[in-house]
């Protein structure tokens, strides 16, 4: 079971002991409580980045979204009181942002097209709580990557795959020679039009979402596509700043000033065959491109590679301008995880410091960054849970490693002292859904407290969605 042994059960005594010693244990250990819950209600990677989700409140009112409908309520009272709703037309699956009076909906367009899936923005004015009326409708035939909040600035980033073009199979008389030259001509009769995303504003068709000269070439071996990043006030979502990057990055992180778009690392995201010619290789490296922010403007500053996959967005974390990542194993690395930092010289993302030999024969489940400490795990039969050591960006450091039974797929810090860890483990009756108190004051003796187990054919839904709604439950049957 590792340093922890199992379960550990404090009398009143132990609990004194432990408390009187919390504060002197904490100065100690590289950690930090930056991660904290958003003013609207949810839990964000990032303090200062709101995210979406189906439940926002500001203190005297709370949305929710409910079946395609936003609910309002207002909980100013000892009660809570519904007051109004108001049908989300045209959306499906909406998550929300709230600012001000005026709350985004951003989902699914119902109305794209199956083989390009569209993303639709809704805005609805709470200026009357107790009749909300829906005052923008916006679409993209696009697919959502990320969605962010800062202030009043919303920030999108989308991906679109490749153009609807007139491919061709090899076929009875048609050779694949002949397949080959003929879809040549079609890509190369192409226009703009057919690989640029487009925007529609409430009834007006649709426009072209991105100017040629807006839209970086990268040499970076990106699957083929387009990446969006589009950034609005949410009082005026009709008016966007918009680039691009020509590929496709399908990971994306948000700091408070720089946005980041990551490739994953484990390849194409769509492959052809040589009768197409079309496609990115699949290889070992994961390309990054650092974004500067201000107000809802993005501007390219800088590009970096890494050897290794990138799992998620949980993966990157910023920190005093140093871009920290963990990777996994790919063709171009040994069989084991790494935890790299970068720093911006000139327009490279170059390599700082770097920590190999993380869970050997492994992947990674989970990361959770503090300003200068990294939790990791790792999950192959057991889950190796490994505590490095950041205050030197140009040397990372282990500090500590405890195997438990199980994965961690999401972590959750609670203060200074403790973090909750869920996944998925053995219980009494089976393996099922779990969740785990570590106590991280010694970050180099990390130690599990208690575990809850839900019982078999249970899952675990906070590694799917980190932002549980409040009052959700945590678990659902499989």
């Amino acid at each position: 079971m590792g340093w922890g042994g199992g379960p550990v059960v404090y009398d009143q005594a132990d609990t004194a002991n432990r408390v009187s010693g919390e504060a002197a244990a904490a100065d100690r250990s590289p950690r930090t409580e930056r991660q904290v819950s958003s003013e609207t209600g949810t839990n964000v990677q990032e303090a200062g980045v709101d995210e979406p989700d189906t439940v926002k409140t500001d203190g005297r009112l709370m949305v929710v979204e409910r079946h395609d409908r936003l609910d309002v309520y207002d909980v100013t009272g000892s009660a809570t009181e519904k007051v109004s709703s108001v049908r989300l037309p045209g959306v499906r699956d909406a998550e929300l942002l709230l600012t001000g009076d005026t709350v985004v909906a951003v989902g699914s367009d119902r109305g794209a097209r199956p083989e390009r899936p569209g993303t639709r923005v809704l805005t609805v004015s709470l200026a009357d709580p107790t009749a909300p009326e829906v005052t923008d409708d916006v679409r993209y035939d696009a697919g959502q990557v990320s969605v962010r909040q800062h202030g009043a600035d919303v920030r999108l980033v989308l991906a679109s795959g490749l153009p609807d073009l007139d491919f061709v199979e090899p076929h009875g008389k048609r050779s694949p020679e002949e397949a080959l030259e003929h879809n040549r001509a079609a890509v190369e009769d192409s226009t703009l039009e057919d690989w640029l995303p487009t925007i529609a504003v409430g009834d007006d068709g649709p426009e072209q979402l991105l100017d040629c000269r807006d839209v970086a070439i990268p040499t970076d071996d990106l699957a083929l596509g387009t990446t969006s990043v589009v950034g609005f006030d949410a009082a005026e979502p009709g008016s966007v700043d918009a680039i691009g990057l020509a590929g496709r990055a399908d990971i994306a992180y948000e700091s408070a000033d720089h946005l980041y778009l990551a490739s994953s690392g484990a390849g194409s995201m769509w492959r052809c065959v040589d009768w197409c010619d079309v496609g990115a290789p699949a290889g070992g490296s994961s390309y990054l491109f650092d974004f500067a922010l201000d107000g809802t403007r993005a501007t390219h500053v800088a590009s970096g590679e890494v050897e290794g996959a990138i799992r998620d967005r949980w993966s990157l974390d910023e920190a005093g301008g140093v871009l920290r990542v963990a990777v996994g194993p790919t063709s171009e690395t040994g069989n084991f995880n790494s935890v790299l930092t970068l720093e911006r010289r000139g327009q490279d993302l170059v390599e700082r410091g770097r920590l190999d030999g993380l869970g050997r024969n492994e992947e990674i489940r989970s990361v959770r960054w503090f300003d200068d400490l990294a939790i990791i795990v790792t999950f192959r039969r057991v889950d190796p849970l490994y505590a490095v050591d950041l205050t030197d960006t140009t040397t990372p450091r282990l500090l500590g490693e405890l195997k438990i039974p199980g994965f961690s797929s999401y972590l959750h810090p609670l203060g200074r002292a403790r973090l909750i860890g869920v996944g998925e483990g053995p219980g009494p009756d089976g393996w099922g859904a779990q969740v785990g108190l570590f106590d991280v004051r010694d970050t180099s003796a990390v130690t599990r407290l208690d575990v809850l187990s839900y019982g078999r054919r249970t899952a675990p839904l906070a590694g799917a969605d980190p932002a549980p709604s409040p009052g959700s439950p945590i678990t659902a049957p499989c």
